[in-house]
């Protein structure tokens, strides 16, 4: 059972989300079901993760460029190395605040990959949490560098409000303010530098 479950000591919650927008005379079903939202705290994952001991040895702390000695190629094989991270870097620099922390970018995925739940008639979609810190070769290894966080609710409903506009607008918000609900507790981290520890045995700001 999701709630039984427990992942690297982060415990999974839920919360439910129903339509609340106008009711016609004769409502869709959709319109009065009730969508469990299942999934961990990011934030204590993103501790967890940076806390394993298995990757002290194969995370970039620090954003680097890698050159080929021969004929001074630019190679890119890990994200800390990436045009991207750098420019947010720079971003991150103008406030004073957070100079001297470690850049800890935080990658969301998801797949087609559906779950079922026999018991509720539930289908789900899953999201996965990485940080990019982490070398790629750990990431597809898994050793718990790619985590599931949360089961997305996919709302169902009969064919003949499949192709509605009220359904496929209920979709999307029940997506997105899923999504803005659960990841609203990494927002403080994002601001401010927080000190969390590392798997080398430090402690370290991280923004």
């Amino acid at each position: 059972m999701i709630d039984n479950a427990c992942i690297g000591d982060v415990k999974w919650q839920s919360f439910t989300v129903k339509y609340t927008g106008d009711v016609v005379a004769d409502p869709a079903p959709w319109m009065h079901d009730e969508y469990d939202i299942w999934f961990r705290d990011p934030n204590e994952v993103v501790w967890n993760m940076l806390a394993n001991p298995e990757f002290a040895n194969n995370m970039d702390l620090q954003l680097f460029h890698e050159y080929n000695m021969t004929d001074s190629t630019w190679w890119w094989q890990d994200f800390m190395s990436g045009d991207w991270a750098w420019c947010q870097a720079d971003i991150i620099t103008e406030d004073q605040d957070c100079l001297g922390s470690t850049f800890i970018p935080i990658i969301l995925g998801s797949d087609k990959t559906t779950v079922w739940v026999a018991t509720s008639q539930n289908d789900y979609y899953p999201l996965y949490l990485s940080i990019r810190n982490i070398h790629n070769s750990i990431c597809q290894a898994h050793h718990n560098g790619v985590v599931l966080i949360t089961f997305l609710a996919m709302p169902k409903t009969t064919r003949e409000y499949a192709s509605k506009d009220e359904f496929h607008r209920f979709w999307c918000q029940l997506f997105h303010s899923s999504l803005s609900h659960i990841l609203k507790m990494l927002k403080p981290g994002m601001v401010k530098p927080e000190v969390m520890p590392f798997g080398d045995g430090h402690y370290r700001c991280i923004i």
